[in-house]
């Protein structure tokens, strides 16, 4: 027989070539199978060589689908981990399998594992968390500006990062103008993911310089800020408009000045351009003072991180033999016609025909009596058979010799 037809059913394999066996092949049969990418499934299968065969051959894939995910345990739960899933590699995935984990909010040790989907892989697979807990290596700048202007000496804010245990790290600046000189850091911290970091003083700028009291006795000049307290980076500058009588009617902001905080921007007095000094008025006036965040002088700092592996959980996987999805072949064959044996003989069926008369019962049709008229010659023994109705009867009868008489010599009869 030769292979000609291949059917299967099944997902999970690779391409490659089937495996025949058994069939005491005088030939192999070579078939190649094309699977679907995205499961595996069995799409096309071409029959290369259909082989010959002694009778039906066996076949199935030279790749089997035989691993699953069954269980998943903890040998390590870790800490600083967040909610999400494993990420599986290794093990020729036809489909990859899902199985989420959900953390303890306190410390972020795995509490609990569930698969979703156990997969289907040609060979077990490996498993780590998509999340890894992370702890602060460096902080450093990412451009020029990166040390600020007018920062007073602190603690870096960190902000997001989902964090298990806060970082902390120190800066210090230079007294002269508020510049980061060194960043210490103290307790690298545990997050699940990188937070970002900030100075935790912000330099503020002035908007208003309003007159709510506006006093008498002034004439027109700038007003003087925080020179007691020498804090400013850049001092602001307002001119002042009084009226006839001498009280403050406006002011115009002419430079917005840099500070550490808005407490530092108080104003001290009205400077006589004349004289060079504070005025000394008959009713000192009163400001109300408005300043707002400036963010282009704040340093700009970039935090690098690095896994923390004494914390990352360790999970090991049981992957067990799926029978399921392995594919079902059938094998259909056909005689092979230019293969079979052509046999002949020299002579067949009978010389002259015996004759055998029969008699029966009339009551229940059971044979009474046989009467050989003829005995015919035959070169082989025949079989014998009533030939009208009736059934289950047992003939017997007597063969007798044959004999050649062309040339005297034994015949060899093929059955």
């Amino acid at each position: 027989a030769n292979t000609i037809t291949i059917t299967a059913q099944g997902e999970g394999y690779a391409n490659g070539w089937l495996v025949f066996s058994g069939g005491s092949p005088l030939r192999d049969a070579n078939a190649a199978v094309e699977v679907f990418p995205s499961n595996g499934a069995i799409r096309t299968i071409t029959v290369y060589d259909s082989g010959l065969y002694q009778s039906n051959p066996t076949v199935t894939p030279n790749t089997n689908p035989n691993v699953v995910v069954s269980g998943i345990t903890v040998t390590s739960a870790g800490r600083g981990h967040s909610n999400g899933v494993l990420t599986f590699s290794g093990g020729n995935p036809s489909r990859a399998a899902l199985v989420r984990v959900e953390v303890y909010p306190a410390n972020g040790a795995i509490r609990r594992t569930t698969i979703v989907d156990p997969g289907l892989y040609s060979s077990g697979p490996t498993a780590v968390l998509n999340t890894t807990p992370i702890s602060i290596s460096a902080i450093a700048a990412n451009t020029a500006t990166y040390n600020g202007r007018f920062i007073a000496n602190g603690y870096l804010v960190f902000s997001g990062g989902n964090p298990v245990v806060d970082a902390n790290a120190s800066y210090e600046v230079y007294a002269a103008n508020g510049v980061i000189r060194s960043i210490t850091i103290n307790q690298v911290g545990l997050y699940r993911s990188a937070p970002t970091v900030a100075p935790n003083v912000t330099p503020v700028m002035l908007t208003e310089a309003y007159p709510m009291e506006p006093g008498s006795g002034y004439v027109a000049g700038f007003l003087v800020f925080s020179t007691n307290q020498g804090t400013a980076n850049i001092a602001a500058n307002a001119s002042v408009t009084v009226n006839a009588g001498g009280a403050i009617s406006g002011t115009v902001i002419n430079n917005v000045g840099l500070y550490a905080n808005g407490a530092d921007v108080i104003v001290v007095g009205v400077l006589n351009p004349a004289t060079g000094a504070l005025q000394t008025p008959t009713t000192a006036a009163q400001f109300r003072i408005g300043y707002t965040a400036n963010t282009l002088n704040v340093a700009n700092l970039v935090v690098t991180t690095a896994a923390n592996a004494g914390q990352t959980a360790a999970v090991t996987i049981t992957a067990n033999s799926n029978t399921y999805t392995n594919a079902t072949f059938s094998v259909a064959t056909v005689a092979n016609a230019e293969t079979n044996a052509v046999i002949t003989v020299g002579f067949t069926n009978r010389n002259t025909a015996a004759n055998v008369a029969v008699e029966v019962y009339s009551g229940n049709g059971a044979i009474r009596r046989l009467t050989v008229n003829g005995v015919g010659e035959y070169y082989y023994t025949p079989d014998v058979t009533p030939n009208s109705a009736g059934s289950g009867a047992k003939i017997t009868f007597n063969p007798v010799s044959w004999h050649q008489t062309a040339n005297a010599q034994t015949a060899i009869i093929f059955n």
